[in-house]
């Protein structure tokens, strides 16, 4: 694989962008380090897949962007980058609207937390 998969998400928004995205911003944005940041410049300069300009604008290249391409064909990116599928099981069916009134169901009042009469403050 040409992209290593911790650049991969940086590849994603550079493919995105139209005027390229600013190298002093990599570090925060994207959890790297200053010699990571320079690393990754000139690596992927080598390659032809990105270019930067005098202010340290780093721009993808037709190159980059079909390694960018070879990623969505290879499913690399959709594998990686899908994210967690748990809140779309754990979405309810039957919701309430905004303004609308919510009265719970009684078998959820009944099965509340009861307190123990027995014990007294100690």
């Amino acid at each position: 694989m040409d992209i290593k998969r911790r650049y991969i998400q940086l590849f994603l928004d550079l493919n995105n962008s139209e005027k390229g995205l600013l190298g002093f911003s990599l570090p925060n944005k994207y959890n790297l380090t200053v010699s990571g940041v320079i690393s990754f410049i000139m690596e992927y300069q080598k390659k032809g897949y990105i270019t930067c300009d005098k202010e340290y604008r780093i721009q993808i290249t037709d190159e980059g962007r079909k390694a960018v391409g070879l990623l969505y064909y290879r499913n690399i990116i959709s594998e990686s980058h899908k994210g967690s599928d748990y809140f779309d099981e754990m979405q309810s069916i039957d919701r309430v609207g905004i303004n609308e009134p919510y009265l719970p169901k009684a078998d959820f009042l009944s099965s509340g937390y009861k307190k123990n009469k027995s014990r007294g403050r100690e």
